[in-house]
């Protein structure tokens, strides 16, 4: 009897934890990440955001919080930490420097076009929501952020973080 009630115990914790665990276990590790979208600048002028891409590494801390390192193909690195909840994983708002780069045309006197590129950079905070999809997780960005330089804002809610497990 002690042996049926052993095996019974054993599959009910076997049952749940294969239940629970796939997708928390399989959340950790290497992948590769896109982002694009758009923000708008001083609420009327709309800039598309520069192509990055990267690598995202996921690290778990303890049940349910894991580190969430980002580091971009230019040489920049950010972390921050994150909470998993069924299929969905939030992380906590971090700063990061978003550069824009504006292109302007004007005549000089003889009528000729110039082309003139304006970079300004951002003071950016970043934050998001992710969608696990097996290996893949679309993470839906939003970010708010102010100059460095002047007293331009930028704000954005329709920036797209997909991320494929390497």
């Amino acid at each position: 009897m002690k042996k049926i009630l052993y095996y019974i115990t054993f599959t009910i914790i076997t049952v749940c934890l294969s239940a629970c665990e796939p997708t928390v276990q399989n959340i950790y590790g290497e992948y590769e990440f896109k982002v694009s979208g758009y923000v708008t600048k001083d609420q009327s002028q709309t800039v598309v955001l520069p192509n990055e891409a990267g690598t995202l590494y996921i690290t778990y801390l303890n049940k349910g919080t894991m580190m969430l390192t980002f580091n971009t193909n230019d040489g920049c690195a950010y972390t921050t930490q994150g909470s998993i909840n069924g299929n969905e994983l939030e992380f906590n708002p971090f700063s990061r420097t978003i550069s824009l780069s504006t292109k302007t045309q004007v005549s000089n006197i003889l009528g000729v076009p110039i082309e003139t590129t304006t970079t300004e950079h951002y003071n950016t905070e970043v934050y998001g929501i992710g969608t696990i999809y097996g290996e893949t997780i679309h993470f839906n960005l939003q970010y708010s952020g102010s100059e460095f330089i002047g007293s331009k804002k930028i704000v954005g809610d329709n920036i797209l973080m997909i991320a494929n497990k390497k």
